[in-house]
């Protein structure tokens, strides 16, 4: 049986939206060119607004002024879709991933409804699609939004997620383009807020098998702060790469836990393996999987 590529999850904290953009065109070069593993950015935005190749001028209800005085930015990408909020509370997740082996964009879209599904799924909210539209929804409200660029084979861009989000920054947009249906919050729909870093560790297993990757953690954070406010990438020195076999981890984790198992992920003939200092990110899986549980198992028991 042919193993299965391997995607590296990082958590990056909170970025302004350029800064995101600009690290995910360096990661889909690198990966285009052999020199990293599909790549997994989970994070959060300050309040922005961002609009798609199919935006249109009227669905920004606000003037340039209004946005500039709510100290709201707004961009043009170049992603699918159309305007859309990022702000605190929203789980983003941009998978740089090569598709040329994989699929193509129809298959990749509603894989990652999918994916959002079955992580909603784990918090005990029922979502589902709308024929017709992309995205994820509740009822009639939408609760995840996608909108992604693939380019030489390479998708970035990728999906947000309302968990704890001030929904009130919506009122400001037509989200998506949609007139006649509103959106909503995972804490909404539960009545409660909800946990982050849960949401991220569902979100990281069901993004893995629903890609059918080898999902590995990988920490960011020393090409993050060398980097500000520019991104910039150093291919397959980086210091998130040194090599060293990580800790032994109890049966009783995740399966994204247990695929590291070994320490050795094959990569273009190249092996990548954890440095010391990334023990903290599998010390904190096995917090959260002695916690919760093995998220992504518990549906599929009887």
């Amino acid at each position: 049986m042919p193993t299965a590529p391997v995607c590296q999850a990082a958590h990056v904290g909170t970025l302004e939206y350029q800064q995101a953009w600009d690290l995910q065109l360096r990661l889909a070069q690198e990966i285009r060119d052999g020199h990293r593993p599909n790549t997994l950015l989970l994070l959060e935005h300050p309040p922005v607004y961002t609009k798609g190749r199919l935006s249109k001028t009227e669905h920004v209800l606000l003037s340039p002024e209004a946005l500039q005085e709510k100290g709201i930015t707004i961009y043009e990408t170049d992603r699918g879709g159309q305007v859309t909020f990022h702000g605190p509370g929203q789980l983003v997740a941009y998978p740089v991933v090569n598709l040329k082996e994989w699929g193509g964009p129809v298959k990749y879209v509603r894989t990652l409804e999918r994916i959002i599904i079955d992580t909603l799924a784990d918090f005990d909210v029922r979502a589902d699609l709308v024929e017709g539209l992309t995205g994820v929804w509740v009822d009639d409200t939408k609760i995840a939004a996608i909108g992604v660029k693939i380019s030489r084979g390479v998708a970035y861009h990728g999906l947000s997620l309302n968990v704890n989000t001030d929904l009130s920054y919506y009122d400001n947009i037509v989200p998506c383009g949609i007139e006649d249906r509103g959106v909503t919050s995972v804490s909404t729909v539960l009545g409660a807020s909800v946990e982050m870093e849960q949401v991220r560790y569902s979100l990281t297993y069901h993004f893995g098998q629903g890609m059918d990757f080898k999902m590995v953690e990988a920490d960011l954070s020393l090409e993050l702060a060398a980097a500000r406010p520019k991104f910039i990438g150093k291919g397959l020195g980086n210091p998130f790469l040194e090599e060293r076999v990580p800790q032994t981890l109890p049966k009783k984790l995740s399966p994204l836990q247990l695929q590291q198992q070994g320490g050795v992920v094959p990569h273009d003939s190249r092996n990548f393996r954890f440095r010391e200092t990334d023990s903290f990110l599998l010390g904190r899986l096995s917090r959260l999987a002695n916690r919760f549980g093995p998220i992504g198992f518990r549906h599929k028991q009887p």
